[in-house]
């Protein structure tokens, strides 16, 4: 692992043990280096800019190296770098933004431009396989409950969905069932399931504002998604059970050896090594 810090502060710390006379910028490059030898020049791979071409590899960063602490920790190897201050990539250009490109993007990514809201929605199975359901409003205030038909276990790994154009993200927070509750856990609210039509959206309001179209959608939304997609669910459900057994019951493997660390550092001003004027005193 590399990492280039423009920073004058070490996490790492250590460097308290160089020397502190100055060494100038001709007898810098023969400065020895503080526990091992490091070499005169280092070549760090940049992230990859944001170019037009992709392919393209990122042209490799060259430092002059100053000062060098070489060290072990936690079974790896950690180098700290102090560097002359590079010359750093020209930042990749801009290109606004047209009403052509932006009306194309729409096209190929129209959920990206939906308006989001947030839904967080509280289930409580009871015996019988009802759900007791409870949501605010997204606009908030007003508190909604309902008692549902569909199995809320397996919407677990549903984070989203669309509702007339409007992209709802949610938290799902699904009770365990009261016969499996342990002994010592406060009791639930006595709540008696009603009987809920078939013939209806499979849940039954029992709290709230029917005609709140901003907080029913949602609602809504998910239990006609139940309806349509149900066999999908209960396969993506089984699977996704079967993965956990199967993972739960491999056995563990050692973690992987850490990867040494390399740190290059410069400060942004210093009159010491010469990469600009001097900083303002500290008050």
């Amino acid at each position: 692992m590399r990492i280039a810090l423009p920073l004058l502060l070490l996490l790492l710390g250590g460097f308290h043990h160089l020397p502190a006379a100055d060494p100038g910028p001709a007898a810098a490059q023969a400065e020895p280096s503080v526990g091992a030898s490091a070499p005169a020049r280092a070549e760090v791979p940049m992230p990859a800019p944001q170019l037009p071409d992709r392919d393209a590899s990122p042209a490799p960063l060259t430092f002059d190296i100053l000062q060098s602490k070489i060290f072990p920790e936690g079974g790896r190897t950690v180098e700290i770098h102090r560097v002359r201050p590079p010359v750093l990539p020209a930042p990749p250009v801009v290109v606004p933004l047209t009403e052509e490109r932006r009306a194309e993007l729409r096209r190929l990514h129209p959920r990206a431009f939906m308006t989001t809201r947030l839904l967080w929605l509280n289930a409580t199975a009871y015996p019988g396989g009802q759900y007791y359901l409870e949501w605010q409003s997204p606009a908030g205030g007003s508190t909604f409950a309902a008692w549902s038909r569909a199995d809320m276990r397996l919407f677990s790994a549903l984070p989203e969905f669309d509702v007339a154009g409007t992209n709802t993200r949610w938290l799902l927070l699904v009770s365990v069932r009261p016969s499996l509750r342990p002994p010592a856990a406060p009791p639930l609210p006595l709540r008696v399931p009603p009987a809920i039509p078939a013939d209806g959206p499979g849940f039954l309001l029992v709290k709230g504002d029917a005609a709140n179209s901003l907080a029913m959608e949602p609602v809504t939304a998910l239990h006609e998604l139940y309806a349509k997609d149900k066999p999908q669910l209960v396969a993506k459900w089984e699977d996704r059970t079967r993965l956990r057994l199967a993972e739960a019951a491999r056995p563990a493997l050692p973690p992987p050896p850490p990867k040494d660390t390399v740190i290059h550092y410069w400060p942004k001003q210093s009159r010491r090594h010469g990469a600009g004027p001097a900083a303002a005193p500290t008050p």
